[in-house]
């Protein structure tokens, strides 16, 4: 077996132990290890493949091959530049939440169901990323949306936790059924849905026309759906009913990722459909922009992150959309570490106040405050923290109008996380956090890494699709945006904590744009006008079908029979009529049913064929091959550390201690 699969078999294993002792694990805690344990041998198995992805190389490990509709498909993994640096992010980030939720969820109900899901989560996005062919992709994509609906609705005793589970994954099911008429629509074009064979003949113009045109339409729905974007977002802000852990997976590194790299990965589909790229363009730019505003009116704290997110996401949307995806994707990495940070401080105060209302945060622990500014900073792209350097990336490799648009958001963004830190987060109070190692030594190690990451450009994504400009080359634009950040600090700051009566009076006249922005511009109340529209409509026409139509023709045939009734050329008629009637469905009897049951068996054999096969040749080899591939992970692990990649084993290494330096020193201060 080759190393490549451990990486998300690792994590899938965790779950399924996990969900079969659930009931003999003696400690809560037990289960949260385990699944802890798992996502960070998970993490090992993916820098050791990170590093070679990054040098360039792309690896690859088949697991079959089967027909469909008579072209051989190849099912596998491949760790490029792209997909190997994600890989790293996802297990890192869910190993770093994992270990926080054995402190969150000690009092929580279910701890055991709640980690064996979140391990499955973590095992479908690795498969995700990793995946080499669409097929592959949509399986770990749906099961993805499964286990969202299954975390967010945790605390399923609950109206809204349930209410909120069920919008999210029917609203995302309404991507999802684009991007499968997607996939269909370039295998009817290209005969294959691999990515190397299908995009490359893309790219070389050997495949072209209205079905690709259409696959990246469809692709475009999908994506939509998964990352929250207008108009399919309206599932993100609800879905914080569920556990905070839960919403720190979701917005960082899975769930709402997998948009924006389904659209990077797919990218020169859009290069062949630049009409599908523009319009990608104008809807994430306008639910960046929409989103900012309304996270600067919300009361609740994870309300403001949600939206934040979306903003985020609506960003990177655009760096893709004006042709620099590999900045889209940077800003995706350094986004999954400062708002998983975000999250995880949000979750410490929260659970200390007993309330998620920004007014009513009181007794914010030291470590929750720190880490929150830390991350507000990065998100705010104030330098040096990570968030700078994305935004450096997205704001040089873009089009001018882009730049004016990044430009207009810096203020916003900045504004909508500052606030949350003067109201609630600005005078914390000190706790003694040495009984709660699993609850500061994350937030610390992604402090850390928010602060640092911006300085290895070499481990973003390097070579998987070159870069317009160097993340170094910090333009005057750049600063223009470091600027309008600081002026939305300094807002927020004369507002919330000096309460200037200039900004007051000011931010009172607006108000009624406030509440307008709180309430998500109306989008839900507009939807549930619809539905109840539709609702009333349908009711008022199914009466009057029955009260007047289905009346008045049962009257007029009743008429037309008494009348007609016992005359022979009647009888004759009507005779006729019903042996056409029977003779026509006897012959559809035949054409229809007898040829689809024949056809039913034969598809049924076949099936079964391919699955006995199936069973033969995957299942019982790969068994038997597990045992003796299991023995020979270590060397084959070994095997991928080369003396071409020593630059980046001193940049790991040098990580390791600036994260394990920042923990001693801040576990010394803090107690």
């Amino acid at each position: 077996m080759s190393a490549l699969w451990l990486v998300p078999l690792v994590p899938l294993l965790a779950a399924i132990v996990i969900a079969t002792l659930s009931g003999r694990v003696s400690s809560p805690s037990g289960a949260g290890f385990l699944a802890t344990g798992a996502a960070l041998v998970s993490s090992a198995m993916a820098a050791a493949v990170a590093l070679q992805g990054t040098a360039g190389s792309v690896l690859r490990a088949t697991l079959t091959t089967v027909s469909l509709a008579g072209h051989p498909l190849t099912l596998g993994l491949q760790a490029d530049s792209l997909s190997a640096t994600l890989a790293l992010l996802v297990a890192a980030i869910s190993a770093t939440i994992l270990a926080y939720s054995v402190w969150y969820m000690r009092d929580e109900p279910s701890p055991a169901r709640f980690f064996a899901v979140m391990s499955l989560f973590g095992a479908a996005m690795l498969t995700l990323v990793l995946a080499d062919n669409y097929i592959l992709l949509y399986v770990a994509w749906e099961i993805v949306g499964v286990c969202s609906y299954l975390l967010i609705g945790h605390h399923w005793r609950e109206r809204t936790a349930l209410s909120a589970a069920l919008k999210a994954l029917l609203v995302t099911r309404i991507g999802d059924v684009g991007l499968l008429l997607g996939i269909a629509c370039l295998f009817a074009a290209a005969g294959t849905v691999s990515y190397q064979p299908l995009l490359t003949s893309v790219s070389n113009g050997m495949i072209h026309g209205p079905l690709v045109a259409a696959g990246a339409w469809l692709i475009i729905a999908g994506a939509l759906g998964k990352s929250a974007q207008a108009p399919l977002h309206v599932w993100l802000p609800d879905a914080m009913a569920g556990p905070t852990p839960v919403s720190a997976l979701i917005h960082s590194a899975t769930m709402v990722a997998a948009g924006m790299y389904l659209v990077a990965r797919s990218y020169p589909l859009f290069v062949a459909a630049p009409a599908a790229l523009n319009a990608w363009f104008i809807v994430t730019a306008l639910t960046a922009c929409g989103a900012a505003v309304a996270a600067a009116a919300q009361r609740d704290v994870k309300r403001v992150l949600a939206y934040s997110t979306m903003s985020q996401l609506g960003e990177m949307g655009m760096a893709i959309g004006a042709g620099a995806p590999a900045a889209g994707m940077v800003h995706l990495v350094a986004h999954a570490t400062f708002k998983a940070l975000l999250f995880l401080s949000a979750g410490i105060a929260t659970k200390a106040s007993g309330t998620n209302e920004l007014t009513e945060l009181h007794d914010v622990p030291r470590i929750a405050s720190a880490g929150f500014l830390v991350g507000a900073l990065s998100l705010s792209g104030i330098p040096p923290f990570a968030g700078f350097w994305s935004k450096t990336a997205m704001t040089a490799g873009t089009s001018q109008f882009a730049g004016v648009v990044f430009l207009a958001l810096a203020p916003v963004s900045a504004f909508y996380i500052a606030r949350p830190f003067f109201i609630a987060f600005r005078r914390p109070i000190r706790q003694d956090d040495s009984e709660a190692l699993t609850r500061v030594v994350p937030v610390l190690v992604l402090a850390a890494a928010t602060a640092s990451v911006g300085f290895a450009p070499a481990l973003f994504i390097p070579a998987w699709s070159a870069p317009p400009t160097s993340l170094t080359a910090v333009d005057v634009r750049t600063w223009l945006d470091v600027a309008g950040a600081l002026i939305g600090w300094a807002v927020a700051f004369g507002l919330y904590e000096r309460r200037a009566p200039l900004l007051i009076a000011a931010a009172n006249r607006v108000t009624f744009v406030g509440t307008w922005a709180r309430s998500g511009f109306g989008v839900d109340a507009f939807a549930n006008a619809v539905a109840a529209l539709v609702r009333t409509f349908s009711a008022v026409t199914s009466r009057l079908d029955v009260a007047a139509f289905d009346r008045m023709i049962a009257t007029a045939a009743r008429a037309g029979s008494r009348r007609l009734s016992g005359t022979p050329a009647f009888d004759r008629a009507i005779g006729m009529e019903v042996l056409a009637g029977s003779r026509r469905l006897s012959r559809f009897d035949v054409d229809v049913f007898d040829r689809a049951a024949r056809r039913t068996a034969s598809f049924t054999l076949s099936m079964a064929g391919l699955i006995g096969r199936a069973d033969d040749q995957l299942l019982d080899q790969n068994i038997e091959r597990g045992a003796v591939g299991i023995g020979g992970v270590g060397a084959r692990v070994g095997a991928l550390q080369t003396g071409r990649v020593y630059h980046y084993l001193f940049a790991v290494f040098a990580w390791i201690a600036v994260v394990t330096l920042s923990v001693v020193v801040a576990v010394r201060v803090w107690r």
